[in-house]
């Protein structure tokens, strides 16, 4: 008896503390319990668990204040349901890649709220399969509209030209660069509109905006879908095509012809102008800032050959063309002082009637003979000084200069003419 009596008094102390501890510690799980709902109800992240088919299985009470997403509009149901169809399959990826064991996953994606918007979201992963209370991954989605929206904008004081819309130079040359890198086929084309400097002093800085406008407009037009237009600065623009070089000559031909066409301005006013435009291969040029200047060499190649001609002129990038930039560039600047130096030389040839087989005239060719460019004929001096702006002889048809016989140096021949070729 007295064995049982210790025995049942043993066990109702045990009982007695065991109920004791119970009650310690539901109080400090009722407790932490409190904290965590506080927690999450006050978070202003959205916690979601998601099972092995990402399956929504669980989702905090901040989904109805921050997306106006209510439990039966998203519980059960495949996360990737309230996702974008475009962003759907990347964060599906990166939910799987988790379950594999991948960590430290951010998941960027656009998700429809409960009023049918779509919110820009940024999303952490955690695996908490283990634990038992869990026992899916957690995802915290948070909202990052006004962030995506200020990227937006700094995007686009970045990349775009402000006054047309268009991609600005930066951006050009990015895209370009990636084409290079990638090896994939493409070409440039670089254009500029003449005489846009006479017309935007004539008519003043609102009308030279407005003809930039309805350029950029015309140049959108003209090109595809997956092109590229951009503004490079003043007058000067430029497209990025995948397309190769034969279609990219065509699509060259429509834009000349598109810019060709006059320029219909607010105030009754007509403008014509025209563009050449240039031609360059990305894979050929060994990278961005070279094809870009091998299509600037080109357009200003068809510039020269489209001098005095209607519309304008398109010109594939050559080699060729270096070498006459370049010794384009080097009689520019041995133009000046040209005569102070002694370099131009004067001489005349007699005119004969073939008939009497006697003089009638005298012709002055005038010669240029510079002590390292060698001979320079005035066919290619002559249309480059008249550029310079240092006077504009009277030119024939054959190129020449002529004039009466009486103004003729060493002379005058009596119905003769005088003239330098």
């Amino acid at each position: 008896m007295a064995l049982g009596v210790g025995a049942f008094a043993a066990l109702a102390v045990r009982e007695l503390l065991a109920a004791r501890d119970i009650r310690r510690y539901a109080h400090a799980l009722a407790g932490r319990e409190a904290r965590f709902r506080t927690l999450v109800a006050g978070s202003t992240d959205v916690a979601v668990v998601l099972d092995d088919d990402l399956v929504v299985r669980w989702q905090s009470p901040a989904a109805a204040r921050q997306f106006g997403l209510s439990d039966q509009d998203v519980v059960g149901r495949p996360f990737t349901d309230v996702l974008h169809a475009a962003d759907a399959a990347p964060a599906a990826a990166a939910l799987r890649a988790v379950l594999d064991g991948c960590q430290h996953v951010l998941v960027q994606a656009r998700l429809r709220d409960g009023f049918g918007r779509w919110r820009d979201t940024e999303s952490t992963v955690s695996d908490q399969r283990d634990a038992p209370e869990v026992a899916g991954l957690v995802v915290h989605v948070r909202d990052i509209g006004e962030r995506a929206q200020l990227q937006r904008t700094l995007d686009a004081v970045t990349w775009t030209d402000d006054r047309t819309g268009l991609a600005n130079r930066r951006r050009l040359l990015a895209a370009a660069g990636e084409l290079c890198a990638a090896e994939r086929p493409g070409s440039l084309l670089v254009l500029e509109l003449d005489r846009y400097a006479s017309v935007a002093d004539l008519h003043g800085p609102a009308v030279g905006g407005a003809v930039l406008i309805e350029a950029a407009r015309r140049l959108r037009a003209a090109a595809g879908r997956d092109d590229l237009p951009a503004r490079l600065g003043g007058a000067a623009f430029a497209i990025l095509t995948e397309a190769p070089l034969v279609h990219a000559f065509a699509l060259a031909t429509r834009l000349a012809t598109a810019l060709a066409e006059p320029f219909h301005l607010p105030g009754s006013q007509t403008v014509h102008l025209s563009a050449d435009v240039g031609v360059a291969d990305l894979l050929g040029a060994g990278g961005a800032e070279e094809a870009l200047r091998h299509a600037d060499v080109a357009r200003r190649r068809a510039r020269q050959l489209a001098r005095g001609r209607d519309g304008g002129r398109v010109e594939c990038y050559d080699r060729s063309f270096e070498t006459a930039l370049v010794r384009r560039t080097e009689i520019e600047q041995q133009l000046p002082g040209v005569v102070g130096r002694g370099e131009l030389d004067l001489v005349f040839q007699p005119v004969a009637d073939l008939t009497t087989r006697t003089p009638v005239g005298a012709e002055a060719l005038l010669r240029w003979r510079h002590p390292r460019l060698g001979a320079i004929p005035p066919a290619e001096f002559l249309p480059i000084a008249e550029e310079l702006g240092g006077g504009s002889p009277r030119r024939s048809r054959s190129g020449c200069c002529t004039a009466r016989a009486g103004s003729c140096h060493g002379g005058a021949v009596t119905g003769g003419t005088c003239g330098c070729r």
